[in-house]
């Protein structure tokens, strides 16, 4: 093959697929569907073409072309977003293409490789909206990797051409359902009365799981009707938004038993306490206390109340099982029914990336104006809630 001379500019072309690409250094480069897209990825490739004529990835001093494996990119990545709130996400999707392609050469990856890591995702029985945020992580990878000068621009470009799974393609979780109050009562008895206090709790606030493991004296406002807790780490705080909970007349009933018995700085429940009451001091010999954590996380929770449900059930209790992410949906749904469905945005947290509010007061109050109004709308049916 002739040496390319410093003036011979690739052309754009135009594939069967419907993508733009160019021909250059033997290789296909991948430009985009759109032409907007294909126009800047264009250019940005000609700025990269040095007097000699080649794009190639990084050189090491001597010269020689440094190939760079995709686990250096997904090493990168990972370094790259530790502290962004989707971090699982993001590290289970590096994961899925470490898995096959960890020591493939970056600059060789392209769509059949992507799809190939997708078609692993959905082997293992992921909902298809799922598996699809998790390929546009893998796609940050690679632009990451052409910010870092590590491989070639086009290959976000082609990665992004590839179609997202559509419905059908993968698998479909139902709905989520909301946890009905009559399962959630019967199930109250053959709780410990930490995961009791819990679930009464996330149920009639409808805060994240993960608000609820959080919780602390010291982040709680006092003052008023209304109790105003506002969570340390919210998942707003990536909008500049602050969260705050209302908790009212039942909450505050058992928040006030509940944390004279932790320091101001520690979480209301504790793993520990759930075992104390369920089986007393002898069951904290030295070894258990020291693998109890300070603090409940989603999956712990779960299994408590899972444990929960399976003794009610062979007690001879009917009940439908349901998890405490349904306990929020139940919490928008009476809400929505009670104040409207935009209180329910205001009352359960929900925020969108247009936010720039910052620390709205306003927001503040309007919980503590719902939250009290809640209550007077629910009248003699909280007195279930209060065991």
């Amino acid at each position: 093959m002739p040496k390319r001379k410093p003036w011979d500019v690739p052309i754009v072309k135009f594939g069967k697929n419907g993508d733009f690409f160019v021909n250059f250094s033997g290789k296909k480069i991948y430009l985009g569907r759109e032409e907007k897209e294909a126009r800047k990825n264009y250019i940005q490739f000609l700025r990269t073409l040095d007097d000699s004529g080649t794009s190639d990835p990084p050189s090491d001093r001597d010269g020689k072309k440094r190939h760079v494996q995709v686990q250096e990119l997904i090493l990168d990545c990972l370094r790259k977003y530790e502290t962004h709130p989707k971090y699982q996400k993001i590290k289970r999707a590096m994961q899925a293409l470490r898995k096959i392609y960890g020591k493939a050469e970056a600059d060789e990856f392209g769509r059949v490789k992507f799809q190939a890591v997708r078609k692993s995702l959905v082997e293992e029985q992921l909902a298809g909206s799922y598996v699809n945020e998790l390929m546009r992580f893998v796609i940050w990878c690679f632009e990451l990797g052409v910010e870092n000068e590590k491989i070639p621009e086009g290959i976000p470009a082609a990665l992004r051409a590839v179609r997202p799974l559509k419905r059908g393609e993968a698998k479909v979780n139902p709905p989520r359902m909301n946890a009905k109050d009559e399962d959630v009562l019967k199930a109250l008895p053959f709780f410990s009365k930490t995961i009791r206090d819990m679930v009464v709790i996330q149920r009639l606030s409808g805060m994240r799981p993960s608000e609820l493991f959080r919780l602390r004296p010291c982040d709680i406002e006092k003052d008023g009707e209304v109790w105003i807790y506002t969570p340390q780490k919210a998942k707003s705080d990536r909008f500049g938004k602050k969260r705050f909970v209302g908790l009212g007349k039942v909450e505050q009933k058992i928040l006030a038993e509940r944390i004279r018995k932790v320091r101001n700085d520690e979480p209301v429940f504790q793993p520990i306490h759930a075992v104390m009451e369920r089986y007393g001091k002898r069951k904290l010999d030295g070894r258990s206390v020291r693998q109890l954590r300070k603090m409940y996380t989603k999956d712990s929770y779960r299994r408590a109340v899972k444990r929960g449900l399976e003794r009610a059930e062979r007690q001879g209790v009917k009940i439908q099982y349901w998890t405490p992410y349904q306990l929020r949906h139940s919490a928008a749904t009476e809400l929505s029914i009670q104040l409207g469905r935009e209180a329910v945005g205001v009352m359960l947290g929900h925020a969108s990336a247009n936010v720039t509010a910052g620390y709205d007061h306003s927001d503040r109050e309007k919980v503590r104006r719902l939250t009290a109004k809640r209550d007077a709308e629910a009248g003699g049916s909280l007195v279930k809630w209060e065991g």
